[in-house]
C-alpha cells in the first residue's frame, strides 16, 4: 500500500525498482541537489528520488488528465502520463544503441514502440511496460543480470565464446546506463518551474513542429506517425545538449 493507502500503481512499482537499479550503476558524473540554499553532492539514486518528487513531479502535474480525461478530482495522479513518458524514452535510446541482435531486437521494438503486430501478436501485451519487462528486452540491465553474465562467462569453455559474452556482458551494461542517464537529463531539459514545458521556437514554426502538442502526445504515447516521434527525439536532445544555449533550435 502506498501512502494514500491505496495498492501501488505501476508506476509506483517501477519507481522503487528503478531506484534500486540506480543504486547500483558505476559512473563519473556528478549530481547535486540545492537543498536549503545549499548545494550538496548526492548519488545518482538520490538525485532520481528527490527530483521525481519535486520539481520533474511539478511539471507532469500540468498533463495529469491527458491519459484519462474521465479521472475524478480525486483521481488526479500523473503516474500513467510519467509511464508513457519513461516509455518513449527508454525505447528512443533502445533504438539506438542496442546491441541485442535479430528477431530477439525487432520483437522488442514492437513492443516497445506498442505497433499492431505487437498488439496482436503478444498475449501478454500491455499498455503499461513494467521495470521487469524493460528487463527482459534488456533496456535495463541491473545487478541480477550482471551476475548472470559474470557466470557465463567463468563457466565458458571456448576463449572466442567468453570473448563474446564479455563484450555483449559490457555493452548491455552501457546501453542501460545511457537509458538511466537519457531519462535524468530529459526531465531536467523539460522542467519549467510549476508551469508546462516551455515554449522555444517562434510561433511561425507551430505548423511543422507543435511543442507542447507533441510533448502531450509523447505522455499519451500517441504519436501521430513516426516522423512527429523522431522529431521528438531530435528535439529533446538538442535540449539536452544545448542547455545553455537555445538560441540555434529554429536551425
Amino acid at each position: 500500500m502506498n501512502s494514500r493507502g491505496k495498492p501501488h500503481t505501476p508506476f509506483e512499482n517501477f519507481k522503487a525498482k528503478f531506484e534500486q537499479y540506480l543504486e547500483t550503476v558505476r559512473h563519473d558524473r556528478k549530481f547535486s541537489l540545492n537543498l536549503r540554499e545549499t548545494n550538496k553532492d548526492v548519488s545518482l539514486r538520490q538525485y532520481f528520488s528527490y527530483n521525481i518528487d519535486t520539481k520533474w513531479a511539478n511539471l507532469f502535474w500540468n498533463y495529469r488528465t491527458l491519459q484519462n480525461r474521465l479521472k475524478t478530482e480525486t483521481d488526479d495522479t500523473f503516474d500513467d502520463e510519467l509511464m508513457n513518458f519513461i516509455r518513449v524514452i527508454f525505447t528512443h535510446r533502445y533504438a539506438m544503441n542496442s546491441d541485442v541482435s535479430g528477431k530477439e531486437r525487432d520483437d522488442a521494438l514492437e513492443y516497445l514502440l506498442g505497433t499492431n503486430v505487437a498488439r496482436k501478436g503478444n498475449k501478454d501485451y500491455s499498455d503499461i511496460i513494467s521495470y521487469h519487462k524493460y528487463k527482459e528486452f534488456k533496456v535495463l540491465f541491473d545487478k541480477e543480470e550482471d551476475e548472470k553474465y559474470l557466470k557465463l562467462e567463468e563457466e565458458s569453455k571456448d576463449e572466442d565464446d567468453r570473448i563474446e559474452i564479455a563484450g555483449l556482458h559490457k555493452k548491455l551494461k552501457k546501453l542501460s546506463t545511457d537509458c538511466a542517464f537519457y531519462l535524468v537529463d530529459s526531465f531536467d531539459s523539460l522542467i519549467n518551474g510549476n508551469k508546462k514545458i516551455n515554449i522555444h521556437l517562434p510561433e511561425f514554426y507551430i505548423f511543422y513542429f507543435d511543442e507542447n502538442k507533441v510533448f502531450e502526445n509523447a505522455l499519451k504515447h500517441d504519436f501521430e506517425s513516426n516522423k512527429e516521434r523522431l522529431c521528438f527525439h531530435a528535439y529533446v536532445c538538442y535540449l539536452i545538449y544545448n542547455k545553455n544555449d537555445r538560441s540555434g533550435i529554429e536551425q
